[in-house]
This record gives structure tokens, C-alpha cells and sequence, in this order.
């Protein structure tokens, strides 16, 4: 009986996991433009980097998938932890 459920549960957790990766993109733009005025030279350039890591690497990671060759949990953990530097270094660093 689980295995019936597999694939139903595998695309809403694809499904959910798409809707939040969209929802926390579109809230880090909101709090970039909040603070792109206060942002430096260097923030600013972060702030671009950090914006086009969450917009391709996610497509990068769908186009894949429908090539029938997913990427690893290597790759998604960094890209996860490439996000969390870029955004930490953005709002800690003023210059």
C-alpha cells in the first residue's frame, strides 16, 4: 500500500517544494529592493549573484530532471549553501 502512495507523495513534496522555492526567491527580491539603497558597491553585486543563484540553479536542477539524469544531493546541498553564504555575506556586509 505505500508503494501506491510513493508516487502521489513524491509529487506533492516536488510540487511544495517548487511552490517554496518560488515563495522564498520572491521574498528575498522583496527585502533586496527593501535595502538596495543602503547597499554598497559589493552588496549590490552580491545581491545580483545571490538573485540569479536562486532563479537558475533551480531550473538548471528542473531541466536536468526532465532529462532523466537528476542531479545529486551533493549539488543541492550546494546550492543550498551557496544561497545561505550569498545571502548572510548581503546583509551582514555595508559596503
Amino acid at each position: 500500500m505505500d508503494q501506491a502512495n510513493a508516487p502521489m507523495q513524491e509529487s506533492v513534496f516536488r510540487n511544495v517544494s517548487l511552490s517554496l522555492a518560488g515563495v522564498v526567491t520572491l521574498d528575498v527580491l522583496a527585502q533586496i529592493l527593501a535595502h538596495w539603497h543602503a547597499f554598497g558597491v559589493l552588496s549590490k553585486l552580491l545581491a545580483v549573484v545571490l538573485l540569479m543563484n536562486l532563479i537558475f540553479t533551480p531550473l538548471v536542477f528542473l531541466r536536468a530532471e526532465r532529462r532523466g539524469k537528476p542531479l545529486g544531493q551533493n549539488q543541492l546541498f550546494a546550492f543550498a549553501y551557496l544561497s545561505v553564504l550569498l545571502t548572510t555575506a548581503l546583509f551582514a556586509l555595508r559596503y
